[in-house]
């Protein structure tokens, strides 16, 4: 088992929206179905992430490329819970999924 498929089975920051959902929904003022869009677009920009920063960490390095990641990751996980919309909670939890996506090549590499 590769360090990124652990990686993906136990981010507790991915699973927190879908255990939040209905309470995120009275926060924004929408359905549960609504909220898991965030769960969708998460997903759907992981690809984008790992093409960014597979091509940052063969031009610059894995190293400072996963540090720099990783603290996107944080910075994201962090803005999730600052969002005032819903909206910013959609772009929020995308960049999330970019960040996210970074992370697998790195870690396998």
């Amino acid at each position: 088992m590769s360090k990124s498929s652990t990686k993906d089975k136990a981010d507790p920051s991915f699973f927190s929206v879908s255990l939040s959902a209905k309470h995120l929904g009275e926060q924004f003022g929408k359905d549960t179905k609504a909220i898991t869009t965030s769960i969708t677009l998460t997903l759907l920009f992981r690809s984008l992430g790992a093409l960014i920063f597979g091509v940052l960490a063969d031009r610059f390095g894995r190293k400072w490329t996963l540090v720099c990641n990783l603290l996107l990751i944080a910075v994201f996980e962090l803005g999730s819970g600052f969002c005032n919309t819903y909206e910013q909670f959609l772009a929020v939890r995308s960049l999330f999924g970019v960040a996210m996506g970074g992370i697998w090549g790195q870690a396998a590499a």
